[in-house]
Parts: structure tokens; sequence; C-alpha cells
């Protein structure tokens, strides 16, 4: 049974954000063992979607044979994380995907959009390509994006952060080095809108330190109990940035009203 990707895109990603590129991408590059992860946005003062491009690239694993057939056929991904659909949602925002893959002294190329039928093209590496995987998205499907803040780097800092913020505690407990770089360039600048050529770097250096903290409540579950993980600073004028539970190593935010997020002054992150 074949299925359409349009047609996949729009039923399971009827209204997708525009960040979950970044976070499917990256979350693939995580995947595949990746420790360094760019993200390259190439745009105008304007955004004109005839002048984005996005390129994503990582030092992964690669598109190996079993990782590859598992992308084209939409089969059940190695993890209880992942619903191995995500990929879909490229093709809500960009008519094409053009994949460079490098693996085991392998290259493997192709493109990904509705006229997806599995196919790819695979040569031997040159001593030049290094391991890993690029993503360039281009076809902009849309008239315009919704906010300037879907490509600046500073703020897409913060929300990468927040959405992989279990991976990089855990990675930074580990003390395992991991880097990802955000990187925009624009043909003009934008000074009304705050939007201008900038790089942002996130490292274990980025990460809350956190604290502790075990409940149990033998009303609920005599075996049950939750770790709570916080991170509290007073400054003056700093407003909570993040309150949220971690269940199956995804945030979710206990406070997504905005308004409400402003009265609070502490500093304050539970995962």
């Amino acid at each position: 049974m074949e299925i359409e990707n349009n047609y996949a895109a729009k039923l399971f990603f009827s209204n997708p954000s525009f960040l979950l590129i970044y976070f499917e991408a990256v979350a693939n590059a995580f995947d595949a063992g990746a420790g360094e992860v760019t993200i390259y946005i190439s745009t105008d003062g304007d955004i004109n979607p005839s002048h984005l491009e996005i390129t994503i690239s990582d030092n992964g694993k690669g598109f190996t044979d079993e990782r590859f057939d598992r992308f084209q056929r939409l089969k059940e991904p190695n993890d209880p994380f992942h619903k191995g659909l995500g990929r879909l949602v490229y093709l809500q925002y960009f008519s094409n995907v053009s994949v460079v893959s490098n693996f085991e002294g392998n290259k493997r190329t192709f493109t990904f959009s509705n006229n997806f039928k599995g196919d790819s093209h695979v040569t031997m590496a040159s001593a030049s390509d290094k391991q890993g995987t690029s993503l360039r998205f281009n076809g902009f499907l849309g008239n315009r994006l919704k906010s300037y803040d879907d490509l600046k780097p500073a703020v897409l800092k913060q929300k990468l952060i927040e959405h992989f913020l279990p991976f990089f505690c855990s990675w930074q407990k580990a003390k395992k080095n991991f880097k990802i770089i955000i990187e925009m360039d624009t043909r003009t600048s934008n000074d009304q809108k705050e939007f201008f050529p900038d790089i942002q770097t996130i490292t274990a250096a980025d990460v809350p330190h956190f604290e502790f903290e075990t409940i149990q409540d033998n009303s609920i579950h005599a075996f049950a109990d939750i770790t709570m993980s916080y991170s509290l600073r007073q400054k003056v004028g700093e407003n909570l940035q993040l309150t949220a539970v971690s269940l199956s190593n995804s945030l979710i935010s206990l406070f997504p009203d905005t308004e409400r997020r402003r009265r609070i002054s502490v500093h304050s992150q539970v995962v």
C-alpha cells in the first residue's frame, strides 16, 4: 500500500508550527548519534518566501540502509519517543528537501517531496566528505511566515533548549559534549523587526543546573514516585522562563499563558 505524502502531511499535521521543522530535524540528528548540529537560515529583511532557505546539517551516522528504509517506508521508529511521522511536517512548508548523507564510506542523495517514491542515489563518498547528513529546505509554500521569531537565532536557541531540555540535562549530567549552531544570514536587515544577521550556539554551558527532589504519594500508588528537577534563581526584572513536566522525553508547559508567565518574577524550571 502506498501513501501519498501530500495527503499524509495534511492528515497528520493540518496546522503545524513552523518550529516543528527544527525540532524534527534536530531530533533525527540526535537519533543518529550526532553531537553537533548546524542550522543555517538564509533570507532577507522582509522574509520573502522566494529568498527563504534553511539548511540543517549534523555529524551523525547518516542515512544507512536501515535508517533510509525506515524513512522511506514510514516504519515504526526504534525508540518510544518518536511517532516516525514528523518529517511530513517538512512538506507543509517546503516543496523540496534535498538530502545529502555520508555514511560508512558512501554518499546517499535524494529529494524528499510530495513525489518521493522511496528512491535514492548511492555512490562512494570522497575522502573530503565528512560523515553526517545535510537537509536543504527550499521552495517555501506559503505567502509569508507568521512570525519573524521563527527565524531569529536568539529565539530559536531558547525554544530548542526548552524542547530538548530532558536530553540536554541527561547529556550534561553524563558530561557529554554537544553543540548546536544557529546562524541567520539576511540579504538586508529589518531594524523595525529587530531582524539582522546573527549567530547563536547551544552547549552544555547553556543548560541550567538542576537540583533533584523525589516525591512519593502512597495514596496514588505504593511504588510510585515523581522525580522533580528544579532550578531557582532570583534576579530583578527576570521573569519565568519555563515551568514544565517531562513525559516520554517531551516537555509540556504548565504555564502556556504568556500574561500569567509575565507576572512571575522568579526563574523556575521543572523537568
